[in-house]
């Protein structure tokens, strides 16, 4: 056993774990490292509105997690909440004589991610582990969209082997089909990293999820959760030995989700989440190393990429739970993570580029992920680091910062158009998504239609190009977003603004789930 530091505190709680997970009585998230308790009764919050618009956060957080079932891969539960999704890529990993069915599409398309996949579990489980009271009766359909995830990350990992698989599927093959999931029959490669194929950024950042969950799920599954923290440890290991982008190793990844960031910031944060999840000695050792310490970057543009402020943001509050738990030495050791992740939450919430209607922006693809993750973070900051922030901003302010960006997310926009799908009287009707925009072919539209139009190739004409509405509606889908000017275009073949994405949404969850508190 590695040498810790603090407490256990109590952890009570009653679970049941199965198709349809239930959460019942009171439960408390603890650390190894004190001062992270969060204690909530089932069945409270998520209903709160906000007055000085006619937004309902509680229903903008019961939708953002019901997104994530119409992107699950694999055998699904019945019934389904989205009666025109299925059974899909059964037979993934049989190439390589493994089963890695499950987990996630990241978008529009039929790929199986992995980096962008970890990133986006991660994010979901921080946001359930800092927000727990604040999810209400969404609690155990949030515990199940993370599990989804998490069951596959396990499936992916030999241990024995050293060997991890981070993608399922081609993405030059798949962009060239517009097909349902249901229906794709294309190859699915299985691609692996490995000690001759490294890929530390991938590795860091599945171990980081997988650190992260095993939190979620300690009160109410722990035997499931030690699981995760087990794989995680390894995980970690493995990344740490074998240094290197994945891009690099495995060029298939390099024109869809290219590591630019390279790898010092996921095992920064797999190491930040073991030491959160165990207050381990190693883990403190590594975060603080000189060399480390001293080559710390400021990341304005938190992303799936770059995991910089997410993990200084973490370590703050590691440093925060240590001081309030009466543990000194490890704050101080940890004090310039919170002056870099201080300096973040400044720019973000003060400081960096908005559109004419007020939303923080950051890139042109994809600009509401950028939303979501410093939202996101701030709230998590403030909520566990004492303000006011070195630029001024107290907690108020921020958290109001926070509203700003989420009713201008939900409506509140010169367009007057929510960004969530279903969501609202105005949103996208026309989502870059292969599911949603084709008609299920034992519908009473789809069944009168011919075969081709489902095919590969028949769907380009008989769906993609056309310009109606999508036939199905993807309830809770977050898009892209606007261009600087609040612009934006809804088209199908607009992908860089009209395309949802589960990181988009994972970030976004956590944000609305704290908006529902009174």
């Amino acid at each position: 056993m590695a040498a810790g530091f603090g407490a256990v505190g109590p952890i009570t709680g009653v679970a049941g774990v199965g198709a349809n997970l239930t959460i019942t009585g009171n439960l408390t998230l603890t650390s190894p490292i004190g001062g992270f308790n969060t204690t909530f009764t089932a069945g409270v919050g998520g209903s709160a509105s906000v007055a000085a618009w006619p937004i309902d956060y509680g229903e903008a957080l019961q939708k953002s997690i019901l997104y994530f079932e119409a992107q699950r891969s694999g055998k699904l539960p019945r019934p389904s909440r989205f009666s025109w999704r299925g059974d899909s890529a059964l037979t993934d990993g049989q190439d390589v004589l493994k089963d890695l069915t499950g987990g996630y599409y990241d978008a529009g398309d039929l790929v199986k991610f992995g980096l962008p996949m970890a990133f986006s579990m991660k994010l979901l489980a921080w946001g359930v582990l800092e927000f727990a009271s604040d999810y209400g009766a969404e609690l155990g359909n949030a515990l199940e969209a993370i599990k989804w995830g998490t069951d596959y990350f396990l499936k992916c990992w030999d241990n024995a082997a050293q060997e991890l698989y981070i993608q399922v599927g081609d993405g030059n093959i798949d962009h060239k089909c517009w097909v349902r999931p249901e229906m794709m029959t294309a190859p699915r490669p299985s691609l692996k990293i490995s000690p001759t194929k490294p890929g530390a950024d991938v590795a860091g950042q599945t171990s980081a999820a997988l650190a992260a969950a095993s939190l979620v799920f300690k009160a109410v599954d722990p035997v499931y959760s030690d699981q995760l923290l087990t794989a995680a440890r390894q995980i970690c290991a493995f990344a740490m030995t074998y240094r290197g982008k994945y891009s690099d190793s495995i060029p298939e990844v390099k024109k869809f989700y290219t590591s630019t960031s390279g790898d010092v910031d996921e095992v920064l944060a797999c190491n930040a989440w073991l030491l959160r999840a165990t207050g381990e000695a190693q883990y403190l050792a590594y975060v603080t190393a000189p060399v480390i310490v001293n080559s710390l970057k400021f990341g304005p543009e938190c992303s799936w990429d770059d995991n910089n402020a997410a993990a200084q943001v973490l370590l703050a509050t590691v440093a925060s739970a240590a001081f309030v738990a009466g543990n000194t030495v490890v704050a101080n050791m940890l004090a310039p993570y919170t002056a870099i992740a201080d300096r973040y939450v400044c720019f973000v919430a003060s400081q960096a580029p908005k559109t004419p209607g007020g939303l923080h922006w950051m890139l042109e693809w994809a600009p509401n992920q950028y939303v979501g993750t410093a939202t996101l973070l701030s709230l998590i900051y403030t909520n566990r680091v004492v303000t006011p922030l070195t630029c001024g901003l107290t907690s108020d302010q921020v958290h109001s910062w926070v509203d700003s960006q989420a009713q201008y997310i939900l409506g509140k926009n010169p367009l007057k158009m929510s960004y969530m799908v279903g969501y609202g009287v105005s949103y996208p009707q026309r989502v870059h998504h292969r599911g949603a925009s084709i008609a299920d072919p034992v519908s009473p539209a789809g069944s009168v239609l011919p075969s081709d139009v489902f095919s590969c190739n028949g769907g380009w004409d008989a769906w993609y190009y056309i310009d109606r509405a999508n036939p199905n509606v993807l309830i809770g889908a977050i898009v892209g977003g606007p261009d600087f000017k609040d612009g934006f275009l809804d088209g199908r073949d607009n992908y860089q603004q009209n395309e949802a994405t589960i990181y988009i949404n994972a970030a976004f969850a956590g944000v609305f789930a704290r908006l529902c508190r009174k």
